[in-house]
């Protein structure tokens, strides 16, 4: 069977060409983007980027360390290749889009203006999608003819091309409000590991959080840590939990109204900079997160933390300067304030749940009301069956958290660390995106002007109303796994400057469609419900797995006739 190539060059389309600009801009490891005292590369802060074998990859906190897959310090965003290569016979030096067949010229920049060409109806074609960067037009240098990667597209005929050439409207694109377009979110967090009466948290939190799958978050005291107890620290991070900087010496921040005799000998530089770098240097972990002890709190102190580059969210005080503040509530969905988050202290004397409840109900509420107000729910306690502040029964703790994992495995709410719900929050606030559509679909990038789009870099969901069938999603050389129904198209980026590319396959969807079932993504969390393609079978969830689909009866999957 003939067939005949197209080869669609696309540059500077939304600006700048993102993937080139990456491989211009970021440092190349170990060239770190950060210097020292002397001006000698030393490390990366929060938020940066560098390239390392063949990967981009961002630093999540202050790190000195080399980016690999072992190293809590980074994240591994997409693979890279900035290479400089040769473009080819036909393709041409070119600002905007640019459609060629056999090096015919096609269309350029104006969909109206696209030449009529002859095709067979059965002809197979391959959709060529090309990134060049133009950065240098002298023959005789190393740079010229533009660094660029490709991505291909087969199309069974020239009738899918004619459909997805003619579409032409850019569709609605969002951010949904919580990871997986879930209706709430909801957060766990423990104070005081490392002092003694809170053995709990080691003993009964770490094992029974952990063998239900979920996530918590443990605040540290770090002036009361022995080698043991950091090592368990060590252990919470390895298990996926994150660490929150809960001061150095557990002092009082501010005066407090029931002790008039208190010696106030709060140092900010201690209690918050020295902690976190102590944490980091027991755990890998560097904290962002910051709570209270006794809930008071200095405006000085405040204006400190949110003046620094480490923490970036704060629980909100109980008192402010000795003045009461309301600090027990549900975040409402589009707060705009991470150094005043609301929570719910499991606390008898404190905590309006734990007065209008009894047993596990003291807990529970507060999630059920978290969901009701589809807001972001704290909740936070010390210890368990130990001797720390208003420690929880064992019993009512684990009847919570097997409420709570049907509640995650129901698609109720959205569990994650503190930390991780912030991000998602101010990034989806702060880091707005541009959309344009091209011939063969759309592509979008996000506007990365704003410094706290940066600040706050996360992993959002974005929801596209999109009524065409989807062929592939990418960003930037990166394929992305989306999920796609008839009322629209939904998958996961990260924020940052490289574009987002979607190519569409020109067909309508209709349910029962396994086209808009995504192929199974090895390491992947699948939830009750979603279904995956594995060898050419589709399959469905029976819980939450991260496990491979097989035809086990009693497994996590089960094995579908068609995609419904």
């Amino acid at each position: 069977m003939k067939k005949t190539t197209l080869a669609l060059c696309l540059t500077s389309l939304l600006g700048a060409n993102a993937f080139a600009d990456v491989c211009n801009d970021t440092h190349v490891y170990p060239d770190f983007p950060q210097t020292n005292w002397q001006g000698q590369p030393s490390h990366a802060d929060q938020g940066d980027q560098m390239i390392h074998n063949g990967y981009l990859w961002q630093a999540n906190w202050w790190t000195q360390a080399e980016p690999t897959m072992q190293a809590n310090a980074w994240q591994q965003l997409q693979p890279i290749d900035c290479s400089v290569g040769d473009i080819g016979d036909g393709a041409i030096q070119f600002k905007g889009w640019e459609l060629m067949v056999n090096e015919s010229f096609y269309c350029a920049n104006d969909i109206n203006a696209c030449e009529q060409m002859a095709f067979d109806q059965e002809d197979e074609l391959l959709l060529k999608l090309q990134y060049i960067d133009f950065s240098d037009d002298d023959p005789q240098s190393p740079n010229f003819g533009g660094r660029h990667f490709s991505i291909d597209l087969a199309l069974d005929n020239i009738e899918m091309l004619t459909k997805i050439i003619a579409s032409g409207q850019t569709p609605a694109l969002n951010v949904a409000t919580w990871k997986d377009n879930l209706p709430a979110a909801y957060a766990m967090q423990h104070d005081d590991w490392c002092l003694d009466s809170a053995n709990g948290i080691g003993e009964h939190v770490f094992p029974e959080v952990a063998e239900r799958g979920l996530t918590t978050s443990i605040g540290v005291i770090t002036s009361l840590c022995d080698e043991s107890k950091w090592q368990k620290a060590k252990a919470f991070v390895d298990a996926g939990f994150s660490i929150f900087n809960h001061s150095k010496t557990h002092a009082y921040p501010d005066a407090p109204s029931w002790d008039p005799n208190a010696v106030i000998t709060w140092d900010d530089e201690q209690e918050v900079t020295v902690a976190n770098q102590e944490i980091y240097a027991q755990t890998g972990f560097m904290p962002s997160m910051f709570g209270i002890p006794y809930g008071l709190l200095s405006s000085d102190s405040l204006q400190m933390m949110r003046d620094s580059n480490l923490i970036t969210m704060v629980r909100k005080q109980t008192f402010l300067d000795g003045n009461f503040t309301m600090s027990h509530g549900i975040n409402a969905a589009d707060f705009s304030d991470p150094y005043q988050l609301l929570g719910n202290l499991y606390d008898d004397e404190w905590g309006p749940y734990n007065q209008a409840h009894e047993g596990a109900a003291k807990i529970t509420a507060y999630l059920d009301d978290t969901i009701a107000n589809g807001g972001f729910g704290l909740q936070y306690f010390h210890g368990v069956n130990d001797t720390s502040y208003y420690s929880v029964p064992l019993n009512e703790f684990t009847e919570f958290l097997d409420y709570l994992a049907v509640k995650v495995e129901d698609k109720a709410v959205w569990l994650d660390t503190p930390e991780a719900i912030v991000n998602y929050r101010m990034a989806s606030q702060n880091c707005s995106l541009d959309i344009q559509t091209v011939p063969f679909g759309y592509i979008a990038q996000f506007d990365l002007s704003n410094p706290a789009c940066s600040a706050y870099q996360a992993e959002l969901t974005l929801t596209i109303d999109q009524s065409q069938k989807v062929a592939a999603i990418y960003q930037g050389a990166l394929a992305l796994p989306f999920n796609q129904t008839e009322q629209g198209v939904q998958f996961d980026v990260m924020t940052s400057g490289l574009a987002i590319t979607v190519l569409l396959a020109g067909d309508q969807v209709s349910e029962g469609d396994c086209q808009v079932v995504a192929d199974y993504q090895a390491g992947q969390v699948y939830l009750k419900g979603e279904k995956a393609i594995y060898q050419g079978t589709v399959y469905q969830a029976n819980w939450w797995t991260t496990s491979m689909p097989d035809n086990n009866p009693w497994g996590a999957w089960t094995k579908l006739e068609g995609c419904l």
